[in-house]
């Protein structure tokens, strides 16, 4: 078409407002009226087709018609909008007819010779048999384009079906269409609102988003889900090291906190949220849909929102598209996850000596000290846990009281429990003591100690010789007192005393815990 058909005005703008484009979404689409003595333009077809004065004989009629319709709608600026009222109009029109080559790019009816447009609507037909044919990529094109305009399929649903099967049935054999027909059919499910799709042709978007809301709600979400998605997004693997492999649940536990502790720093001097840092921040780009495919749609979007996660959606204003981009504010991977991670490896293998030492990266020294307190704390938890826990159910104390003395009183021989039964006192040694000794005097014999001892004579003996190393067993024998019965009455008055116990056992025998042992020779002192 010569330039010369092309008319504008200085106090016109070259190009009108968004509102006044008609159909094609992914750039606009609008027609002129031509000049009054403009020719018309001579039909050339690509693979050496005819005019319209010589076509071929034995041509079916609606291929005629088509030829003639192409003849006579020269007058769009783009070709999209003719495309798709020729494609309506053939949309039911099934040949039989040899295959013969034909490439072009961007191709539409207006491309092809005659044997071409028969050769096109016999592959159209074997593809909506469901067959695959091993036929010219640029035939597979045109029948991609009439499904992006839902034409020969009754909706948008079945369009995208027929849009997946194309896409895989041949990915493997023609790069080409997984290159262009993989970003088509999402912008095909977000022109059409086709939401229940939206999880499978933005499963990728959705799993980046939701690792950004798990680094956002890091002190929220759990150790297991926050260790899996900065290990997942870092550019150094901590679970491929020898540390991992020998202590996964170390790793697993450190991690969370690590992150947690040093996040705060990096916001403070990036001045950015740290889900920023590792993600990228958000900017708003335009958005033509179906870029480089030839569409149209003669009602075109002009206002819709299609959200595809938290973070991202896709908004249409006056028929102009946008979405959420982001862009990675650091050079590397998952921003300074990595460095964390390694840094972090590196002083738990020291502290764990576990394999060998790896070399240290450059890493703000704050984060440093932080990594390090981290470690420092959990494995201060980690030995804390690790102590022996004694749980005493002081409800059955007195039982255990009752059964012990049973048990001894059964031991007793007959001389002992004689030894053992109160005996009458003679009146003449009171009398002596009485005539020898003030009427004070008996009170002021008895040791003022006593009054306030924490624990008996037998107790204090027992607790003296744990304390010495001494034969406690051949005390416990010659009192016939069992070993049970005088460590839970200790341990009855260490409760009462200072809220603690007093004895333990790790499987060594009794003895006095060591925090406590200070306070005991204090007593045994007074």
């Amino acid at each position: 078409m010569s330039s010369d058909f092309y008319t504008s005005y200085d106090d016109e703008p070259l190009f009108p407002d968004a509102d006044d484009f008609e159909g094609n979404a992914g750039g606009g689409s609008w027609d002129y009226v031509p000049p009054e003595d403009a020719p018309a333009p001579a039909r050339t077809a690509a693979g050496g087709g005819s005019s319209a004065r010589s076509l071929p004989s034995g041509v079916p009629e609606r291929i005629l018609q088509l030829y003639d319709m192409m003849l006579h709608d020269t007058w769009t600026i783009t070709r999209n909008r003719a495309f798709y009222y020729q494609a309506k109009m053939m949309a039911d029109y099934d040949d039989d007819a040899d295959i013969v080559p034909f490439r072009c790019y961007f191709p539409t009816y207006r491309d092809m010779s005659v044997p071409q447009l028969r050769s096109y609507f016999t592959v159209r037909h074997l593809l909506r048999q469901g067959k695959t044919p091993a036929v010219p990529l640029s035939y597979l094109f045109v029948y991609i384009y009439e499904l992006l305009m839902q034409i020969g399929c009754k909706d948008a649903e079945e369009a995208l079906q027929l849009l997946g099967e194309i896409y895989q049935n041949y990915r493997a054999t023609e790069p080409a269409i997984e290159r262009y027909l993989s970003q088509w059919m999402r912008d095909f499910v977000v022109y059409n609102n086709l939401t229940d799709h939206i999880a499978q042709f933005f499963a990728t978007e959705q799993s980046t988003d939701a690792k950004a809301v798990v680094l956002t709600n890091r002190d929220k979400v759990t150790d297991q889900l926050l260790f899996q998605t900065v290990t997942s997004l870092s550019n150094y693997s901590i679970t491929s090291g020898a540390l991992y492999k020998k202590h996964p649940k170390a790793v697993e536990a450190v991690v969370p906190r690590v992150i947690r502790a040093v996040a705060p720093l990096y916001e403070a001097r990036m001045h950015h949220r740290f889900e920023t840092l590792c993600m990228g921040l958000k900017k708003k780009v335009s958005h033509p849909m179906f870029a480089s495919a030839v569409f149209y749609d003669p009602e075109p979007v002009r206002q819709q929102e299609v959200v595809i996660s938290l973070r991202r959606k896709y908004v249409c204003l006056n028929g102009l598209w946008s979405t959420s981009n982001f862009v990675q504010l650091l050079a590397q991977r998952g921003g300074p996850i990595g460095n964390i991670l390694h840094e972090t490896d590196r002083r738990l293998r020291l502290a764990l000596k576990v394999g060998q030492k790896i070399s240290r990266k450059p890493i703000e020294s704050d984060v440093e000290a932080v990594i390090q307190q981290t470690i420092n704390t959990w494995q201060n938890e980690e030995a804390e846990a690790r102590k022996p826990k004694v749980a005493v159910d002081f409800s059955k104390l007195d039982r255990i009281r009752n059964d012990a003395e049973a048990v001894r009183d059964a031991l007793l021989t007959d001389e002992e429990k004689m030894d053992a039964t109160p005996q009458p006192t003679s009146p003449e040694p009171q009398q002596e003591t009485s005539r020898t000794q003030p009427a004070a005097e008996p009170q002021s014999a008895e040791p003022e100690p006593q009054e306030d001892a924490v624990f008996s004579a037998d107790e204090m003996e027992f607790l003296n010789l744990l304390l010495q190393g001494g034969n406690w067993q051949e005390f416990l024998r010659t009192r016939h007192i069992p070993l049970g019965v005088m460590v839970d009455g200790i341990n009855t008055k260490a409760m009462d005393w200072m809220g603690d116990l007093l004895i333990e056992d790790n499987g060594d025998g009794p003895a006095v815990i060591e925090d406590y042992k200070e306070d005991i020779e204090n007593e045994i002192r007074k």
